[in-house]
């Protein structure tokens, strides 16, 4: 040490006589300034300008000056504030700092802050005072206090909680602390408090009204509950709806729910909830799991009303009748509640495939009483129809028929009117739902080959052919039709308001109904006036279409021209008919021949040509429909997938051969063909010749052993055999049936 000493002494002498030394052997400030920048750029020196210029700092003391600022500051510094302090470009500041934290390692940087690990000790021990002074403190206080980020300063007192920072954290945040005795005092405040309570209370009014801190108080009351030092739950989660059921309220409420469901067996929504339960739905499934419960709108109802409701409808549909289960149900119910204990009543009889009518939200009426309504007005279609074709035998002429087939297809806008009525009073009818009437199964009244427009268009071409005159002709009007039914001795003790709607659902197919009827009555008393001979009537048939061009048109013509004064009654040749049409106009005679003259070709082609004709020039207002193929195929494919899904269920070796017989028949010929079993013989025979010989003795051989099995034989042996082939050869049948085409007729067998 003494070494050293003498050696400062020297050097400091050495420094006193160079600065009391001559001005001769100084150098100038510009000499200096040059020889350093020489130096720098010759690299031999690093140094740092300050931003006046002015003065140079090695690397080492910016280091140094870094250091020893932090320390002044107290442990934090802003590096802009540093920059400003030393003098040095920021840039230079920001280096040099970087390469600090790497030798500090309790030095870090946040935003643009050098902090040190002594300076965070500094504010814990602050925060840990301020806490004990709250009780309660959170991070969000705090970084207002030192505007630090939150994620730093909650990670910071995390790593010092237990040591310089007294207390706890919340379990639910992290960024909340507690100290222990602030805790365990309002602990022993929240626990008095749910202690005392004998009904719910909603925890917000409890908070409110002693000034509990919300997040503590939800913590405590949930550890206090785990713990079992607290009889109760919390209902609602951790919002301003919880509510707090002790258990003993709890029980009570429980019991009364339960001796309530034990005698009336049904719970209603709205008691429930007045208990003080806020989801009573969910809690009536949760505590009722095991029973089964329906749940309805308005309320749950048990297996006891629902299995009453199934006896009576099941009585009802063994009586063909109807029942109103209103009685059957409690007051307390709402319409929505009729279809719900309807459709959970009626599930079983529905998969059993029985029809359901529903009527006026609670009436229940049996398909077989709708049947019985309609057979009853039978006596009365036929005896009005024969009255009908006496009085207004006009009605039913072949060329109103025809004309009422060729309108346009649109419902009247009185009839949609009236429809809508309808919907108002039965939403949906048949369908579904509504005030009126809803039908669980209904059979479909259209067409069953066809479906959207095509189901529509032939609704209305049946209905149109079945026209025997045209919408003049009716039935009965509602008001007859309320009469009769009301004469019913099985709707004698109906509402006023189940036979209206009876009279809305059945008056639309009574009057289709009654004009099949008519139609039919006239066509045979027609038929039982004679035939029709050569000359008045002109009969074209292919494809199974009909043609008819009768004498009453060319009379409607000779009347048009006023030319021909012969006998109405006359009977017309082909030549006295030419020269009937040689006496029209010219605009009308020329069309007219080409028309007859077509009626002697060989085909219909120029027959249609020359009809169109006629038509387009307004002689006549008869429209013809031609077949629509199209409409043939589709018809022709749906009929033959009716048969095999008929064939794929029958078990009867009988049955199973008739369905077989109808689909090669129908495979073959491209044409349907209705015709019952015995019949069968008759088929087969006529595809004897066009059929392969294996598929043709096949049937031939099943056919006889169908035969021998409806044939009384008392060799019990035989018939057993005889069953045996039958089953045995059932497979066969079927799969011969479903992959037959015409194609697969060899030229030999042909």
């Amino acid at each position: 040490m003494s070494a050293d000493w003498e050696e400062v002494k020297r050097l400091a002498a050495d420094f006193q006589r160079a600065q009391l030394s001559s001005t001769i052997q100084r150098l100038s400030e510009r000499n200096c300034i040059e020889i350093v920048k020489k130096l720098i750029e010759s690299k031999l020196i690093e140094v740092i300008f300050t931003t006046d210029g002015k003065e140079y700092l090695t690397p080492g003391r910016l280091l140094k000056e870094i250091r020893d600022e932090l320390y002044v500051h107290g442990g934090r510094i802003n590096l802009v504030d540093l920059a400003q302090i030393i003098g040095v470009d920021f840039n230079h500041v920001e280096s040099k700092a970087n390469e600090f934290l790497n030798s500090e390692p309790n030095t870090c940087m946040v935003l643009g802050q050098l902090i040190t690990t002594d300076y965070l000790d500094h504010i814990a021990e602050e925060i840990n005072e301020k806490l004990h002074q709250l009780g309660e403190i959170t991070v969000a206080e705090i970084t207002k206090l030192y505007d630090l980020p939150g994620d730093f300063l909650e990670q910071a007192l995390h790593e010092r909680l237990g040591t310089i920072i007294q207390g706890q954290v919340d379990s639910n945040d992290s960024r909340t602390f507690f100290t222990d005795s602030y805790v365990a005092q309002h602990t022993a405040k929240i626990r008095g408090a749910l202690s005392a309570l004998t009904r719910p209370i909603p925890l917000s009014s409890i908070i409110n009204h002693f000034k509990f801190p919300e997040k503590l108080f939800y913590r405590v009351a949930e550890d206090l509950i785990k713990e079992g030092r607290l009889a109760g739950s919390i209902s609602g989660g951790r919002s301003e709806r919880a509510i707090f059921i002790p258990d003993i309220y709890a029980a009570s409420q429980s019991e009364w729910i339960r001796a309530f469901y034990k005698q009336n067996n049904y719970l209603e929504y709205d008691a429930v909830g007045r208990l003080g339960i806020l989801d009573p739905k969910a809690y009536l499934k949760k505590m009722f799991k095991d029973e089964g419960l329906v749940f309805l709108s308005s309320c749950c109802v048990g297996k006891s009303i629902i299995n009453q409701i199934e006896a009576t409808i099941e009585e009802t549909l063994n009586c063909g009748t109807w029942v109103d289960i209103l009685p059957l149900l409690p007051s307390i119910f709402i319409p929505e509640d009729f279809h719900g204990v309807i459709a959970a009543a009626t599930k079983s009889f529905v998969k059993q495939g029985s029809a359901i009518h529903v009527y006026c939200d609670s009436i229940l009426v049996s398909n077989e009483l709708i049947t019985t309504c309609e057979k009853n007005f039978e006596p009365i279609m036929e005896t009005k129809a024969k009255e009908d074709i006496v009085k207004s035998p006009h009605l039913f002429n072949v060329q109103t028929t025809v004309r009422a087939s060729s309108t346009k297809k649109e419902t009247p806008k009185g009839k949609q009117d009236k429809k809508e009525d309808k919907k108002k009073k039965s939403s949906g009818g048949k369908s579904g739902g509504g005030t009126q009437g809803r039908e669980t199964k209904t059979k479909n009244v259209k067409k069953k080959y066809f479906t959207g427009k095509e189901a529509e268009d032939a609704e209305y071409e049946e209905e149109s052919s079945v026209k025997a005159a045209n919408l003049e002709l009716e039935f009965l009007n509602e008001d007859e039709v309320l009469h009769h039914l009301k004469k019913m001795e099985s709707l004698k003790d109906a509402p006023e308001d189940l036979v209206s709607v009876l009279v809305d659902e059945l008056h639309r197919p009574l009057t289709k109904r009654y004009r099949e009827v008519a139609k039919t009555l006239y066509d045979t008393s027609i038929a039982a006036s004679g035939p029709l001979d050569e000359n008045s009537t002109l009969i074209i048939k292919k494809n199974s279409l009909l043609f008819w061009v009768t004498s009453l048109h060319l009379r409607k013509l000779q009347n048009y021209s006023r030319m021909i004064n012969a006998d109405s009654d006359a009977s017309l040749t082909p030549e006295q008919r030419q020269k009937f049409i040689n006496k029209f106009p010219e605009e009308i005679q020329k069309p007219l021949s080409k028309l007859h003259s077509s009626l002697n070709a060989k085909t219909l082609d120029d027959f249609h040509s020359a009809i169109d004709v006629a038509f387009g020039a307004g002689i006549c207002d008869m429209i013809i429909r031609r077949p629509d193929k199209k409409r043939e195929r589709q018809i022709l494919a749906n009929h033959r997938q009716s048969l095999l899904a008929q064939l794929s269920e029958a078990q009867d070796p009988a049955l199973g051969l008739h369905l077989a017989a109808l689909l090669i028949f129908q495979s073959h010929t491209h044409t349907m063909l209705h015709a019952s079993g015995k019949f069968v013989p008759h088929i087969i025979g006529y595809l004897q010749k066009q059929l392969p010989h294996e598929i043709y003795l096949l049937l031939a051989t099943y056919q006889e052993s169908v035969i021998k099995k409806l044939t009384p034989n008392e060799n019990e042996e035989e018939k057993r055999a005889n069953e045996t082939f039958l089953l045995e050869n059932l497979p066969k049948i079927k799969e011969t049936a479903i992959t037959y085409r015409k194609g697969s007729i060899s030229e030999s067998e042909n």
